[in-house]
C-alpha cells in the first residue's frame, strides 16, 4: 500500500495533496456507508501482518464517532484517484485531526495504535477511520475479516435510491432487500459451518450476478447524474 510516487525518506509535506490530505491515503469513512447492508451485529477484524505505525499507514479512529448521528459520504480510492460514492442524504464529511488529512482545526480528532505483526484491531461497522499513505519503505500488510450476526438483511435502499454503495449484494441472484445475508456468497461460519456453501466459496471464484450488476450500473448512473452540478 506504499504510495505510488514515495520514496524511502521522502518528506510527507511533498506528497500530492487534495481537500482529503495525501492522494496514498485511505479516506475517513464508516464501513456501514460502503455496505448494501443493514443491522447491529456487523464486526470487522483488521489484523497487523508487519508492524505498523502512522508512519507506513497505520489505521487512525476517532473516539466515540460510531455514536455520531449523521453518516458521511463513502469515498473509495482507485488508480484514477479519489471515487466519491454519489449521495443526495449522506454529509460531506468533517474536518478530523489526523495524519490522515494532515488537518489540525478540525471539532474532531483521531488516535492511533502502533502494531506489531499479529496485532488484531476489532472496531463497528459504524466508527469513523482512515489511514495515511505508507511513505517509507517498509511494507504495511493486514488482512481485513466482516462478521454478521442474524439481525443483518440486505439494504441498498437504507440511504435511499440517489444512494450508491459497493455492489457486494450482486453476488447471489436469489437474495434481495430484507434477506438475510447468507447462502454461498457469505457463508456461515458460527455456530456450525455449512459445508455446501463453504465448498462452493472454495472451489471457484463467485462471479456476480450479470443482471444485478446491470441493475447496479444504471442506479450508480442515476445517482451520478443527479449528483453532478448542473
Amino acid at each position: 500500500m506504499k504510495h505510488p510516487q514515495a520514496e524511502a525518506g521522502e518528506d510527507a509535506a511533498a506528497q500530492p495533496t487534495d481537500a482529503q490530505g495525501h492522494l496514498g491515503n485511505t479516506p475517513w469513512h464508516h464501513d456501514i456507508t460502503f455496505w448494501p447492508v443493514d443491522g447491529d451485529q456487523i464486526v470487522s477484524i483488521w489484523i497487523a501482518l508487519d508492524p505498523t505505525n502512522l508512519d507506513n499507514g497505520g489505521l487512525e479512529f476517532v473516539p466515540g464517532s460510531s455514536n455520531i448521528e449523521d453518516r458521511f459520504q463513502a469515498i473509495g480510492v482507485g488508480d484514477e484517484g479519489r471515487l466519491p460514492f454519489s449521495s443526495n442524504t449522506l454529509t460531506a464529511l468533517p474536518a478530523i485531526n489526523s495524519a490522515t488529512t494532515g488537518e489540525t482545526e478540525g471539532d474532531l480528532t483521531a488516535i492511533s495504535f502502533d502494531m506489531q505483526a499479529g496485532d488484531i484491531l476489532i472496531f463497528d461497522a459504524t466508527i469513523l477511520h482512515g489511514a495515511p499513505p505508507n511513505l517509507t519503505a517498509r511494507p504495511r500488510r493486514g488482512l481485513a475479516l466482516r462478521y454478521l450476526g442474524s439481525d443483518v438483511v440486505f439494504d441498498d435502499d437504507k440511504y435511499g435510491k440517489l444512494t450508491s454503495m459497493a455492489p457486494f449484494d450482486c453476488y447471489d441472484e436469489s437474495v434481495s432487500n430484507g434477506d438475510k445475508v447468507a447462502g454461498y456468497a457469505y457463508p456461515q461460519v458460527l455456530p456450525r459451518k455449512i459445508r455446501a456453501e463453504v465448498e462452493k466459496r472454495l472451489n471457484a471464484p463467485i462471479e456476480p450476478s450479470r443482471s444485478k450488476m446491470s441493475r447496479w450500473l444504471q442506479r450508480k448512473g442515476a445517482s451520478e447524474a443527479a449528483s453532478s452540478p448542473g
